[in-house]
């Protein structure tokens, strides 16, 4: 029940954090920080599953290596950038939150950009 984990993790790390934002804000900041990473480290180890049912999706699609990585590193991107706000706003800095969202996805944009072209081109060929 790694979910049962995962939830206790949270909920006790939100009620130390609750308990610390009015005794020691600053502490407040490091109980959330430590919290996500706990919560983060537990589930890295489930991404090596995850990866081996993309890759074999990847091959019986009969889909570029260079496809897979990046959709792999745009939603590595996206979690991050994802992890970051949500610091930002527990700090309070919502409109920095904005910015590390809206950054996240320009640099996903640019990522993507050679994927859709190559479907556009696919399009265009089948077109013709």
């Amino acid at each position: 029940m790694e979910v049962l984990q995962i939830v206790g993790v949270g909920v006790i790390g939100a009620v130390i954090v609750l308990i610390l934002r009015d005794l020691r804000p600053e502490m407040a900041l490091a109980a959330t920080l430590v919290t996500g990473g706990l919560i983060t480290l537990a589930v890295v180890g489930k991404l090596s599953g995850v990866m081996e049912v993309m890759g074999n999706l990847s091959e019986r699609a009969q889909l570029s290596a260079g496809y897979l990585s990046t959709m792999i590193r745009v939603i590595g991107v996206a979690y991050l950038a994802e992890f970051g706000s949500q610091i930002c706003r527990d700090a309070g800095a919502g409109g920095i939150a904005a910015k590390v969202e809206l950054g996240g996805k320009l640099i996903i944009l640019a990522m993507a950009a050679p994927i859709v072209a190559s479907l556009v081109d696919l399009i265009v060929g089948i077109l013709r």
